[in-house]
C-alpha cells in the first residue's frame, strides 16, 4: 500500500526525532552532553512534528488557530509569571535555554507549550471516546492533568540541567508545588478558549487508531529521554513517573485497536 505525503512527511519528521534521541542519549553516556545548538534541532523537530500530525488531523485552518492558541495563551501567561511572579510563581530563565522570543521567554519555551499539550489533548479526547462520553469539561480537566503530569518530570531535570532558577524551591526536587498549579491552570484555559474558538477534536470511529499516533510518539519520547535522563541526574523516583506516563499513552493507543 503507497503511503500518501503526508504518512511519508510524518513518518521522516518522527523518524528523526528518535534518530535525535538516540544520539542525545549516547552523547550523554560518553560524557559529551550535546549543545544547545543540539538541544534547538531536537525541540524544533519535535514542533513540526506535532504541526504536520496538525494539519493532517485538523487541516491547516485548524491547526494554524490550534497553533496560536497554545503559544500566545501559555506565553502570555510565562510573560505574566516571569514579571510578577504570579501564577507559577517567581523563576526566570537562563541563557541555557537559549534565545528569546519576549523579554525574558526564550524560544524554547513558546514551541514547547503546543508540543505538550497537542498530544495530552488528543489523549484526553480518547478516554473520552473510550468511555463513550461527549467531549466536554472531563476533556479539559484530563488534558490538564495529563500535561502536569508530564510537567512533574520536566521541570526538575530542567532545573537540574539550569535552563531555569526558581527564587524559592519546592519539595519536589527544587520546584515549587505552584508551578504545577499554574501548570494546570494555564492547559485547562488555553484548552478553553480552543473550545469557544471551535476547534474540536472528531475523527470518525474508524480512524481514531491514526488519529492518536501522536500521543503514542510521545510515549516513546518521554521512554527514550526521561527515563535515561532522570536516572542520570540521581532522580529514581521520577523514572517511575516517566514509565507511567508512557504506559499511559500508549496503553490509549492500545484500546484503540481492540
Amino acid at each position: 500500500m503507497m503511503w500518501t505525503a503526508w504518512e511519508t512527511a510524518l513518518s521522516v519528521l518522527g523518524g528523526t526525532v528518535l534518530i535525535l534521541l538516540v544520539v542525545d542519549r549516547i552523547a550523554q553516556r560518553i560524557g559529551r552532553p550535546p549543545g544547545m545548538l543540539f538541544n534547538a534541532l531536537l525541540v524544533w523537530a519535535m514542533f513540526l512534528t506535532v504541526l504536520a500530525h496538525m494539519g493532517y488531523t485538523l487541516g491547516w485552518t485548524r491547526a494554524l488557530l490550534f497553533l496560536a492558541v497554545t503559544s500566545i495563551v501559555p506565553t502570555a501567561m510565562e510573560w505574566v509569571g516571569t514579571r510578577w511572579g504570579i501564577i507559577f510563581g517567581r523563576y526566570r530563565y537562563t541563557e541555557k535555554a537559549g534565545p528569546t522570543a519576549l523579554p525574558g521567554i526564550p524560544w524554547l519555551i513558546v514551541v514547547m507549550w503546543p508540543v505538550i499539550i497537542y498530544p495530552c489533548l488528543i489523549a484526553a479526547h480518547v478516554v473520552m471516546h473510550l468511555v463513550g462520553l461527549p467531549y466536554d469539561a472531563a476533556a479539559l480537566l484530563l488534558t490538564a492533568l495529563f500535561a502536569t503530569l508530564i510537567d512533574l518530570v520536566l521541570d526538575p531535570v530542567a532545573v537540574h540541567d539550569g535552563l531555569w532558577q526558581w527564587e524559592k524551591g519546592g519539595k519536589w526536587y527544587g520546584v515549587p508545588r505552584s508551578n504545577f498549579e499554574g501548570w494546570f491552570l494555564t492547559v485547562l484555559l488555553t484548552v478553553y478558549l480552543l473550545f469557544k474558538i471551535g476547534v474540536s477534536f472528531d475523527p470518525p470511529s474508524e480512524q481514531i487508531s491514526a488519529f492518536v499516533f501522536l500521543p503514542v510518539f510521545f510515549a516513546a519520547v518521554l521512554t527514550a529521554y526521561f527515563i535515561p535522563a532522570v536516572f542520570n541526574r540521581g532522580m529514581k523516583k521520577l523514572a517511575w513517573i516517566s514509565a507511567g506516563s508512557a504506559l499511559l499513552f500508549a496503553g490509549l493507543y492500545g484500546a484503540t485497536l481492540m
